[in-house]
């Protein structure tokens, strides 16, 4: 891994950091002053939105990194075509619930609705110019106008706050932060973009972005599905803290799972024509994910509590439970992750979507069959199905690079070895000597990560070189 490879990771990793973090901060003070109940009922509502996102042909926003010969003309077609979309998804939606069709409506469930639904055609316009920052590597401009922008939507959300409009804070942060994301890689990308629109180019690249639509579609429906299917059957006052311990565990995926699936894919579509190069990078992808991503979700499983206490008060102590069940699944999704960036860059998207088609098609009656017993029964669920995920995409993956299970998830033994000695350290030694909680969070953080990162350098030397001259790092 090159200085600018490392450099363009630090960017990306800047640009996924601080939006999730805003969004953060209005949801940590919001928990402090709201109840369960109106988490629930504004997780039950995006819920909804999301589900009614996942038909959106994202598809074509891969297509953008997949097909290198793709100029002005292309990008602008498929930027019309997903913000065309997202504004139809938009309408629609607000027609739907308008008709007050479900027990669960209310006149603040709808506003709340209608307040969120303006998100959908920014969100499909903004992630498809990040595509094409993220196609082009330009990771810097990525994280420069992002953090920009979402210092912007702070000061605005900031302001809500203040004139106390309390839980509809919560609500229009989500739209707002859509806006100021999309206009932060817009200036970026507005020399490479026009004005045409190329119907023939969604025709030729049908197959692609239909599958990859498909896969997509699939996967947000199975995640979002558990939100609804909880506040429906058991309640939004159980949702509020289900909710609460997926958004902590969803921000700590997305700034660092969205960061190496963005570096992933570029990466290994220069390395789709030869087989062993394509093998080596999938391997070096899976071990950087895991190197990342596993440390910080140990640390949060085995101090759970103490986090919940502190971010949001003892009232919330019951999702840090929840928690621990998404730390553990939120391993599997991330390499699942990067399993499926492999499907995809083999051009294996049909295959991996039936497989999915068939996963879902047991997961979904599972899941909602799991809401009407109790929401330990959904978290088993949820839980399940994402190791199941994991071991398909690593059995498909594998089969296609024509490797052994062995060989593939070897690199990440010293991980794992790392961070078994280390949990076993800060589970028997008392790593909170403060009478401060955030003392004690902040101590046994850096312990936690300061011994992990030494054990793993430790575990991994044989087949990882560290040029610290040239700032280089080789997978042997």
């Amino acid at each position: 891994m090159s200085k600018s490879s490392i450099s363009g990771m630090l960017w990306l990793f800047s640009s996924k950091l601080f939006p999730p973090i805003i969004n953060f901060a209005v949801f940590t003070y919001t928990a402090r002053i709201l109840a369960p109940e109106d988490f629930g009922l504004v997780a039950l509502a995006l819920s909804i939105i999301y589900i009614i996102s996942s038909f959106l042909p994202s598809g074509w926003q891969s297509a953008i990194v997949k097909y290198q010969e793709f100029g002005k003309r292309e990008f602008s077609t498929i930027l019309a075509f997903l913000t065309l979309c997202g504004l139809a998804f938009a309408l629609i939606a607000c027609f739907v619930i308008s008709l007050n069709l479900f027990s669960f409506q209310s006149q603040v469930f709808n506003l709340a609705f209608y307040l969120m639904a303006i998100k959908m055609p920014f969100d499909a316009a903004g992630h498809t110019l990040t595509f094409m920052l993220v196609r082009e590597q330009k990771y810097k401009a990525l994280g420069y106008r992002t953090i920009l922008g979402a210092m912007v939507s702070a000061v605005t959300i900031l302001s809500l706050l203040y004139f106390d409009f309390n839980i509809w804070a919560l609500v229009l942060s989500q739209t707002i932060i859509s806006i100021f994301n999309l206009v932060a890689v817009y200036i970026p990308t507005r020399k490479i973009l026009g004005w045409s629109f190329r119907w023939g180019l969604i025709k030729e690249t049908w197959e692609f972005g239909l599958y990859n639509t498909l896969i997509t579609t699939v996967e947000s429906i199975s995640t979002h599905f558990e939100s609804f299917v909880i506040g429906s059957n058991i309640g939004k006052y159980d949702l509020g803290f289900f909710n609460i311990a997926k958004r902590l565990s969803n921000i700590i995926n997305d700034i660092l799972t969205g960061t190496s699936y963005d570096m992933s894919l570029p990466y290994l579509s220069n390395s789709q024509n030869d087989q062993q190069s394509l093998q080596r990078a999938i391997r070096q992808a899976l071990f950087i994910t895991g190197a990342i991503t596993s440390p910080l979700f140990v640390y949060g499983f085995i101090y759970s509590e103490t986090i919940f206490n502190f971010l949001f008060s003892e009232k919330w102590i019951t999702s840090a439970g929840y928690f621990q069940f998404f730390c553990i699944a939120f391993l599997f999704i991330s390499y699942s992750m990067i399993n499926k960036t492999a499907i995809i860059v083999t051009n294996r998207s049909r295959l991996w979507f039936r497989v999915q088609m068939i996963i879902a098609a047991v997961y979904l009656p599972t899941l909602y069959f799991a809401s009407t017993i109790n929401i330990h029964a959904v978290l088993w669920s949820f839980l399940g199905v994402n190791a199941l995920y994991f071991f398909t995409s690593t059995y498909l993956v594998t089969s296609e690079i024509k490797t052994s299970f062995y060989r593939y998830l070897k690199s990440l033994w010293p991980i794992y070895s790392a961070l078994g000695i280390t949990a076993f350290a800060a589970v028997n030694l008392p790593l909170m000597p403060f009478n401060n909680e955030f003392f004690n969070l902040c101590f046994s953080a850096i312990l936690f990560l300061s011994c992990y990162v030494v054990l793993l350098l430790l575990f991994s030397r044989h087949f990882l070189s560290i040029d610290l001259s040239n700032k280089k790092i080789t997978f042997r």
